[in-house]
């Protein structure tokens, strides 16, 4: 009896779970959408990018210069995926953390988004994900979505994404 009374509110539930989930994704669109018309053609661009580091020996005369990147240009327009392959130490960091404004390269330029990587206006629109999270390993679910949320000036709310995920209740 309890299950045939519960049935239509657990069916009322699932539509509303769905519809739920269909509005964050109608947003996610929309925000894209809005996102792309104001993007340039042009997202990064990258002109004679090198960086090098330098390793100090135990006597000065041991010193020396290690290139990490070394006169990289390309071009990556609106709408373009680009993968990084290569195994440890083949440089795919060096160059992410240069595009991302966290380093500063040793010689060329960095375009992103129309402007310097150093300005945060222009990686706004930048999404990455880095090799480690520093976050710690007692945060809920709700806490991470939070965190992450804040970076976002229209966020979706906290309990419709985590629904998303089935991460509600």
């Amino acid at each position: 009896k309890k299950l045939v009374n519960s049935a239509p509110s657990l069916a009322a539930s699932r539509m509303s779970s769905s519809r739920q989930r269909t509005e964050v994704r109608v947003r996610a669109v929309e925000t894209a959408e809005k996102v792309a018309e104001e993007l340039p053609d042009t997202v990064l661009d990258v002109r004679n990018l090198s960086k090098a580091f330098k390793i100090r020996g135990k006597r000065p005369w041991q010193s020396a210069d290690f290139v990490a990147v070394d006169d990289v240009t390309l071009e990556i327009g609106a709408g373009v995926i680009l993968g990084l392959l290569g195994p440890n130490g083949a440089g795919k960091t060096t160059p992410l953390s240069l595009l991302q404004g966290l380093r500063r390269p040793t010689s060329g330029t960095v375009t992103l988004f129309g402007g310097s990587p150093l300005d945060a206006r222009n990686r706004q629109h930048l999404g990455t994900t880095p090799q480690e999270t520093a976050l710690p390993d007692t945060l809920r679910a709700g806490e991470v979505i939070d965190y992450v949320g804040g970076h976002f000036v229209d966020r979706v709310p906290t309990a419709d994404l985590a629904a998303e995920f089935g991460l509600g209740d």
